[in-house]
């Protein structure tokens, strides 16, 4: 693999950054409900201003960086990923001591315009769509449930209206699953026993959508354990 020159962007900004401002470090940047990248990003300073430098960790592809700016209060930057002309708008904030907020824009090659967080909400939708349909609720049952209207739970299984920290909670009971199974991605194991790598190679041979049903009915009968 050959080295990479590192390219940096500058501020431009001329309000002055301390060199031990909080958000000067290596950030990670979680993978997204839709893929499994993670980019790194090295924010430092230099002459009172901030420095940043992004890479895929996939691939170690260097982001191109622009349009730096900092508001007092939060770092703006925008970065484009060159391989899939993927323009993203990013926002980073100090919290606590090792946190940072990170709100991301997105626009595709297609055009398409999508944040971080309605991504998140999509897929959160999705899991609890396919939830109810597993144990057999319609809509107006659930929306009973929760005591709003049945188009409030339409937008919210379509990614279009925000869940509650109480409803997720309460869904996550009907549903008979943890909370951890909605808003987390799923973990695996390497270390199989005989009997599941055997399962594992049976399952291999099902088509996507009975493996996917079959995911659905082991996550319901791990859940189910617990809470008997």
């Amino acid at each position: 693999m050959k080295k990479q020159v590192t390219r940096w962007s500058l501020a431009k900004r001329s309000m002055r950054v301390s060199s031990n401002h909080p958000l000067v470090g290596t950030w990670e940047q979680e993978p997204n409900p839709g893929g499994t990248a993670s980019v790194v990003y090295i924010i430092s300073v230099e002459r009172g201003r901030f420095l940043v430098q992004g890479n895929d960790e996939e691939d170690g592809t260097l982001l191109e960086i622009s349009r730096i700016r900092w508001d007092g209060e939060s770092l703006h930057f925008t970065t484009v990923f060159r391989p899939t002309k993927h323009k993203a708008k990013h926002v980073l904030t100090a919290q606590s001591k090792g946190k940072i907020s990170h709100h991301v824009g997105c626009t595709y090659a297609d055009g398409e315009v999508v944040s971080d967080e309605e991504i998140w909400r999509k897929r959160l939708g999705e899991k609890l769509r396919d939830s109810r349909k597993y144990i057999g609720l319609k809509q107006e049952d659930v929306a009973h449930f929760l005591k709003i209207p049945r188009t409030a739970l339409v937008e919210i299984e379509s990614g279009q209206r925000r869940v509650e920290a109480i409803e997720l909670t309460r869904l996550a009971k009907l549903y008979k699953q943890p909370v951890s199974y909605f808003v987390d991605e799923e973990e695996t194991s390497v270390d199989l026993p005989a009997e599941a790598a055997y399962l594992a190679r049976q399952a291999a041979e099902l088509s996507p959508q009975d493996r996917e049903e079959l995911n659905r009915f082991v996550t319901y009968l791990k859940t189910r354990s617990k809470t008997e």
